[in-house]
């Protein structure tokens, strides 16, 4: 045996100090991470017996991996735990998250090597859960959220490297993974700070929320996954990669195992089971996105009350599921219901996303074409109709949390681009009657059109799309209901934004019109503009607090008796 053979073997022998044995681990690890990603799975590739008998060191890639593969099968069979070589990878994947994003990364090549044995695949994942809630070391949580979304999302990520043992072992995978959500809505309870009376999160509480918003929205794509493991399994041209090469046609020939097959069935309610956590979820990034994302926050509040209302209407059949009752046909609608939902709600949920400024001109067209198709072209078709009101509501809570997420440059040019489109679409929904949804259209409109602080975006100081809508706007005060009084608010800002005195004279030409409620609404435009004055006099101009002291004057001999009092007691805080 020669010196570099025996050193392999070195931390077989029982009569090895363990602190050898973590010192050979330790340098195997460090050759492997070290390695570039596709370097490091050419050699995995290539991985054959005649590297074993080589006279290559321990700093070999190829000699590296035998010994791995070589450790991690005795670890499986003796039970020992693999913190040895997962440690190593947290922290890897921690230091070096941002350069490893877009090439796999050499821990993923190194696990997706490792699962393509069933065996060793079931412990390691397994091990990988149960650092999570062994563990209490912030550094070690920290860099485990990241390592765990890297790999629910290793198809969304641009890499050359094929990854057939992440990619067949995804369910089985997932199962366990979603296993640690409590543990990491725990983290997330415990990961706010106080500023300025707003709540802030903790690097590790992002970290954590995004880990389980992946997770979660993973489980709404299994049957993807499915579909896509069975069209590799018939394509005669799929190779795999194997740990050797004698193994191939074992690996290749091997059916799916009854574990997964049971897998999927079970995966069919993992996501209902995560309902009182994904309402945890909503309600911490709820209170970190009330300062600086408020239309987000908007969203996300709508998002909470569809949360609860499904667990209201389905709550009681989970714990049928738990003591493994039938599944009848109304928890089932429930958890369906919850799926096909929370796949979108959950793409939009990232506190930190590098996709989404590639995929958010797509969405928003998808969104303004769905309000569009319920609102304009089947409006009689849609009254009355629960299941329309619902999807209503869904796309405008999707169009909130989109919208609310855009920085100010890419928020400015969505409204340069879209304002025309976006600004038909919510006119159209101040004819509703549900004041869920005028709640919402009034909410983006202000954030969008008049550069309320319900905006993530900065100062807007392009009104032409405003200028184009507010006529739109004064038409709706013919009435006194509901929408009447949201268009209210809404003319009131759109007249302390604008540049010169038109919105307000037009406001004042409603109290020349013959109908009482016009008149009413027109003074209830003027009551609002003096108290979103109060605290800053220099919103409007002065002459334009003189126009509207004299309307008031006006207003004094108003046939309307409750127009005349209204005009009186404005009457102080306007001269």
């Amino acid at each position: 045996m020669d010196e570099d053979e025996g050193e392999l073997l070195v931390w077989k022998s029982d009569s090895a100090p363990q602190s050898m044995v973590s010192v050979t681990v330790g340098r195997v690890m460090t050759t492997l991470l070290v390695a570039r990603p596709k370097k490091l799975h050419n050699a995995v590739s290539g991985l054959s017996t005649d590297h074993r008998q080589g006279a290559s060191s321990l700093d070999s890639i190829h000699q590296s991996l035998w010994f791995l593969h070589q450790y991690v099968k005795d670890a499986v069979q003796n039970h020992v735990s693999l913190d040895e070589i997962l440690i190593p990878m947290i922290e890897h994947t921690l230091r070096l998250k941002d350069k490893n994003w877009k090439r796999g990364g050499q821990v993923v090549v190194l696990l997706n090597w490792l699962f393509l044995d069933e065996l060793i695949f079931l412990t390691l994942i397994k091990n990988i859960a149960d650092i999570i809630v062994r563990k209490d070391d912030r550094y070690v949580a920290l860099g485990w959220c990241i390592l765990v979304r890297s790999l629910v999302e290793f198809e969304s990520v641009p890499c050359e490297l094929p990854l057939n043992g992440l990619r067949e072992r995804f369910n089985d995978m997932l199962k366990v993974l979603c296993s640690c959500i409590p543990r990491l809505t725990c983290i997330l309870s415990k990961g706010s700070m106080l500023q300025e009376g707003f709540e802030l999160p903790s690097r590790l509480a992002v970290c954590a929320a995004d880990c389980i918003t992946s997770l979660t929205n993973a489980l709404t794509r299994k049957a993807e996954v499915q579909m896509r493991q069975k069209r590799l399994n018939a394509n005669s041209s799929y190779q795999q990669v194997t740990f050797f090469p004698n193994a191939v046609d074992d690996q290749q020939e091997k059916p799916i195992s009854n574990a997964s097959k049971d897998s999927y069935l079970d995966m069919e309610y993992l996501l209902w089971h995560q309902l009182k956590d994904l309402t945890k979820l909503v309600q911490r990034l709820l209170a970190w996105s009330r300062k600086s994302q408020p239309l987000h926050a908007k969203g996300l509040e709508q998002v909470l009350k569809w949360l609860d209302e499904i667990n209201l209407h389905y709550g009681n059949f989970q714990d049928e599921f738990a003591i493994g009752k039938v599944k009848s046909k109304i928890p089932r609608t429930g958890s369906l219901l919850l799926s096909s939902c929370w796949r979108h709600y959950s793409t939009l949920l990232f506190l930190e996303d590098r996709l989404f400024s590639q995929h958010y001109k797509e969405w928003l067209n998808q969104y303004l074409s769905g309000i569009q198709y319920y609102s304009g072209h089947h409006t009689e078709e849609t009254i009355g109709n629960k299941n329309a009101r619902e999807t209503m509501i869904f796309f405008l809570n999707c169009l909130c949390l989109l919208l609310g997420r855009l920085d100010r440059k890419k928020f400015e040019s969505t409204i340069s681009e879209y304002g025309t489109q976006i600004s038909q679409v919510l006119l159209l929904q101040f004819h509703s009657t549900d004041e869920d949804v005028v709640d919402e259209v009034v909410s983006i409109f202000k954030a969008f059109f008049l550069n309320s602080k319900l905006s993530s975006g900065g100062s807007i100081t392009d009104n032409r799309q405003l200028d184009s809508v507010m006529p739109l706007l004064l038409n709706l005060l013919d009435e006194r209901d509901v929408i009447a009084r949201a268009v209210i608010i809404l003319i009131a800002e759109s007249c302390l934004m604008s540049r010169d005195n038109q919105f307000l004279l037009e406001v004042f030409k409603r109290f020349d019109s013959d109908s009482i409620m016009q008149r009413r609404n027109a003074i209830d435009v003027i009551s609002e503009i003096v108290q979103m004055s109060s605290n800053t006099r220099n919103l409007l101009t002065q002459s334009a607090w003189q126009d509207t002291a004299n309307q008031l004057i006006k207003c004094l001999e108003d046939e309307e008796i409750l127009i005349r009092k209204q005009a009186a007691d404005l009457l102080p805080f306007v001269g």
